[in-house]
């Protein structure tokens, strides 16, 4: 199962959300050219790890999936590369029956791929959702960074 939904998010508060850019701690992840932060992160005994970011970027996302519990939620910037590059799957979790959710918070000439389904290109305010037990990977872009919001939530 996968969905994609344009025009995610109000679009006030969607254009609210892009100016974050200003004083924003990015990290990078070792051997990448990822650039990441963790928002919403429950750890290995279930405590709950929050960025003080998390409120103000995740607002229109979140305001979206009311009565969803809310697993990990992390920023990413993936910079642009001469040509487009593809990962391999992600690893996935047969067991797990959460959802990943991708809001791309801009256009880019990159794509997501989920196992078994066409490329959806990177739209500004797309969200995409699908089971998190499904592989799938970010390509990178060549235009522009590629800037999205990465969700794991499940049913409450």
């Amino acid at each position: 199962m996968f969905s994609v939904i344009n025009n995610f998010t109000n679009n006030q508060k969607f254009y609210a959300l892009l100016n974050i850019k200003e004083n924003f701690p990015w990290y990078l992840e070792p051997n990448t050219a990822i650039f990441k932060h963790v928002l919403i992160k429950t750890n290995d005994l279930n405590k709950r790890e929050v960025s003080p970011f998390s409120q103000k970027i995740a607002e229109p996302l979140l305001e979206k999936l009311q009565n969803k519990i809310i697993y990990n939620l992390q920023i990413k910037f993936i910079v642009p590369t001469t040509k487009i590059k593809t990962n391999d799957f992600n690893e996935n979790d047969p067991e797990n029956n959460n959802y990943i959710g991708i809001l791309s918070l801009n256009s880019n000439d990159g794509s997501i791929k989920i196992y078994d389904q066409e490329k959806i290109k990177n739209e500004e305010n797309r969200f995409v959702t699908f089971n998190k037990n499904i592989p799938y990977y970010h390509s990178t872009s060549t235009d522009l960074p590629n800037i999205f919001l990465e969700i794991e939530y499940g049913d409450n």
